[in-house]
């Protein structure tokens, strides 16, 4: 399975829009910094259209047992995590399903 890089899905973009790729890539870096600020500065959930929803959780402070180093003879030291915002895509039950239903390629 390959990889579309940004420069393709630019190039699918301009395709389906009938503008240029410079123009394209404007839209695109315009759409996905608006994201990025909103979800940065606001600490907000973002809708994804037919994708799917970017979301925004508090994750709380906790402490970790820590890792054993190269001394077994020496416990390991306890670390911790300050409480902070984490973002994630749920996908959307329309790409899922269309997934799941697509034929792998041989």
């Amino acid at each position: 399975m390959s990889k579309i890089t940004t420069k393709d899905l630019i190039k699918e973009v301009a395709t389906d829009l009938g503008t240029t790729q410079v123009n394209a890539k404007e839209i695109f870096d315009t759409v996905i910094g608006t994201i990025v600020r909103v979800v940065t500065e606001q600490q907000v959930g973002v809708p994804l259209g037919a994708l799917g929803n970017l979301k925004v959780d508090v994750k709380a402070e906790r402490t970790y047992a820590g890792i054993q180093g190269e001394d077994k003879n020496v416990a390991p030291t306890p670390t911790t995590v300050p409480a902070h915002y984490a973002a994630k895509v749920a996908i959307s039950k329309t790409v899922k399903d269309a997934l799941k239903a697509a034929t792998l390629a041989e």
